[in-house]
C-alpha cells in the first residue's frame, strides 16, 4: 500500500483521480481548474490510460464522451488505453473502447505487441476470446520478437488460454520466435509443470527442440531449478540427460551455476551424472558454483562428492580465482580456511586470486587475502602486472588507494 501511495504521490491530482475512478473529482478538476486532459505521468500514461488500466468505465466514458479524449493515445512505449484494459482483464472496458469508441485493437506498442498479446500474457481468457472470436484479431500475431500470444501465455503458464488457442484456434505447438524458442521452452523455463505436461502429453510438443543457444526444455528447467519438471522430463519422458547447449553446458553445469542444489543432487545422486563434467572452456560445476557464490552447492560438490578444490579451467582459473573475481567472500573463506586452498595459486598467465579480486574491485576480499592471510600485494603475472594495475585499469579507486597504501607500507 505504501508503494502505491508513494507512486501516486508523483501524479497530478487529475491522474490520481482517474487512477482511482473518482469521476466527479475528475470532472471538477477538468471543468473548474482547466487541467490538461492529456497530462502524463513518468511513463507517458494519460488519465484515460490509468482509468482504463483499472476498469473505471464511468470515468472512461466521461473522458471519451464529454471531453473527447483520444482513445488511441499512446504512452512512452506506445501502449494505448486498450492495451491497459486488456492487460488487466477489464472486458467491459475493452468492449466499450472498441465497439463504441472505435479503438484500434491492432495497435502495437514498441515491442510489436497488440492488446491480444497483453490479454494472453496475463491469462484473461474472456478478453482473448472476445478479441479473436468477435473482432477477428489474429490468434497467431507475432510481436517484434516473433512471439505469438501462445508464447506469451506459455511464458506465464496460462493454461486456459493455451488450451483455447490450440484446441479451438489451431495454434501450432512447436511455433518458434526469433530466438527459436517454443511455448514448451518458456513453460519449462518458468516452472509451469501443468503446462509442460499438457504441451507434451496432449499436444505432442517436441521436447528435443533447441533454442538459439542450444537449450532444450530440460536444460532450461535445470538452469532455473524446476526440479519437478526436470524429473518429469527425465523419469517420465526419458529425455536425454547428457544433452548440451552450444556452450557445452549440460544440466548439471547449468543447475550448479545457478545454485539449484536440489536439482544438482537429483542429477548427480539419482541419475549418476558426472559432477566433474567440463564445458568447452574446461569449467566444471564447481567453477560455476564458486563463481556465482553458491556456497551450499560448492560445499556439496567438495565435501560430499569429493570434487577437486584446485581444479583449473582452460585459463588456469581455479574456483578460488573465480570466487575472488566475483566478490564472494564467504566462498573465498571456505576454500581458504576449511579446504586449505593456496591463496597464491596462479593461472596460465600467473594471475593470482588477488589479481582477480582487484580486477573486480572487491576490497573486502583483498583485505582478507592480504591483511589476514598474508598474500603478496605486489605479485606479478607474466605481463608484469600487479593487483594494483588490475584495479587501476578497471577504475576501482578505493581498491587502488588500498593497494597504494599497502605498497608504501611495505617499503618503509
Amino acid at each position: 500500500m505504501y508503494e502505491l501511495e508513494n507512486y501516486l504521490s508523483n501524479f497530478s491530482p487529475l491522474l490520481v483521480a482517474a487512477w482511482e475512478g473518482e469521476t466527479e473529482r475528475v470532472k471538477n478538476i477538468l471543468d473548474e481548474n482547466e487541467a490538461d486532459l492529456n497530462v502524463k505521468d513518468t511513463y507517458g500514461d494519460t488519465p484515460l490510460h490509468l482509468a482504463s488500466a483499472n476498469g473505471h468505465l464511468d470515468t472512461i466514458k466521461y473522458l471519451t464522451n464529454d471531453k473527447n479524449a483520444d482513445v488511441n493515445v499512446k504512452n512512452s512505449v506506445h501502449c494505448t488505453p486498450l492495451h491497459m484494459a486488456a492487460q488487466n482483464g477489464h472486458l467491459e472496458t475493452v468492449k466499450y473502447l472498441i465497439d463504441e469508441k472505435g479503438a484500434d485493437f491492432t495497435a502495437e506498442n514498441v515491442y510489436g505487441q497488440n492488446p491480444l498479446h497483453f490479454a494472453a500474457a496475463n491469462g484473461h481468457l474472456d478478453v482473448v476470446k472476445y478479441l479473436i472470436d468477435v473482432k477477428n484479431s489474429a490468434f497467431d500475431a507475432k510481436d517484434s520478437y516473433h512471439s505469438t500470444p501462445l508464447h506469451l501465455a506459455a511464458w506465464n503458464g496460462n493454461l486456459n488460454v493455451i488450451k483455447y488457442l490450440m484446441d479451438r484456434k489451431g495454434a501450432k505447438v512447436n511455433v518458434k520466435n526469433k530466438f527459436d524458442t517454443t511455448p514448451l521452452h518458456l513453460a519449462a523455463q518458468n516452472g509451469y509443470l501443468d503446462t509442460v505436461e499438457y504441451l507434451i502429453n496432449v499436444r505432442e510438443a517436441d521436447l528435443t527442440d533447441k533454442d538459439i543457444d542450444g537449450n532444450n526444455p530440460l536444460l532450461l528447467a535445470a538452469q532455473n531449478g524446476h526440479l519437478d519438471i526436470v524429473k518429469f522430463l527425465i523419469d517420465v519422458k526419458k529425455a536425454d540427460i547428457d544433452v548440451m547447449n552450444i556452450y557445452s553446458c549440460n544440466s548439471v553445469l547449468l543447475a550448479s551455476a545457478n545454485g539449484h542444489l536440489h536439482t544438482v543432487k537429483y542429477l548427480v545422486d539419482e541419475k549418476n551424472m558426472d559432477y566433474n563434467v567440463r564445458n568447452r572452456f574446461h569449467s566444471t560445476p564447481l567453477h560455476f558454483a564458486a563463481m556465482n557464490g553458491h556456497l551450499d552447492t560448492v560445499k556439496y560438490l567438495i565435501d560430499v562428492k569429493g570434487a577437486e578444490v584446485n581444479v583449473k579451467n582452460m585459463y588456469g582459473f581455479t574456483p578460488l580465482h573465480l570466487a575472488s573475481n566475483k566478490g564472494h567472500l564467504d566462498t573465498v573463506k571456505y576454500l581458504v580456511e576449511e579446504k586449505n586452498v593456496n591463496i597464491n595459486l596462479k593461472s596460465i598467465d600467473f594471475s593470482t586470486p588477488m589479481h582477480l579480486a582487484a580486477q573486480g574491485g572487491h576490497l573486502d576480499i583483498l583485505r582478507y587475502l592480504i591483511d589476514v592471510k598474508g598474500a603478496d600485494s605486489n605479485a606479478k603475472n607474466v605481463f608484469g602486472s600487479t593487483p594494483l594495475h588490475f584495479a587501476a585499469q578497471n577504475g576501482h579507486l578505493d581498491t587502488v588507494q588500498y593497494l597504494v597504501d599497502e605498497t608504501q607500507a611495505k617499503r618503509l
